[in-house]
């Protein structure tokens, strides 16, 4: 809500839905730059959320997790709205993991006052750009936590 008080992000997100309204048929064929997009905004929503969360004067733990879901939330709600399975619930997916990360860097650097926050948040949106980027690249992909055991074999007959 905060970032419809501006004009130009309200206009650029009307602009938006006008772009997606007559282009959304070719969609599939620009999924490239639908993913490199998308990663620049994991990065840049992660420290949008850190920043919004510190300035609610919430804890560490409740900073990251309020970052994490701002990064994540945007991502979410496409896939839920393009009826496809949400990336972050797709197993393995170097995703939620990438923000949280990203959201732990920027506080560090905020902490050790390295630069400016603008500048900390520069780096941070870079950093997790660059990991989430390669992560597709490389098809990175994290262990389960827990993994299901084998059902029991039926008794010979």
């Amino acid at each position: 809500p905060a970032l419809l008080t501006e004009r130009y992000l309200l206009g650029a997100g009307l602009a938006g839905a006008l772009v997606t309204l007559f282009f959304y048929r070719y969609a599939g064929r620009i999924g490239r730059v639908i993913a490199v997009v998308d990663a620049l905004g994991l990065g840049a929503f992660a420290v949008y959320g850190v920043q919004r969360s510190l300035e609610a004067g919430l804890n560490l733990p409740a900073v990251i997790l309020g970052g994490t879901v701002t990064a994540v939330g945007g991502g979410l709600l496409r896939d839920v709205l393009v009826r496809e399975e949400p990336l972050m619930f797709k197993p393995g997916q170097f995703y939620a993991l990438v923000a949280v990360g990203g959201c732990g860097l920027y506080l560090l650097l905020l902490r050790l006052e390295w630069q400016t926050p603008k500048m900390c948040g520069l780096v941070t949106v870079g950093a997790v750009f660059l990991v989430r980027l390669l992560a597709i690249r490389f098809n990175w992909h994290a262990g389960a936590l827990y993994r299901e055991p084998p059902p029991p074999k039926p008794p010979p007959a």
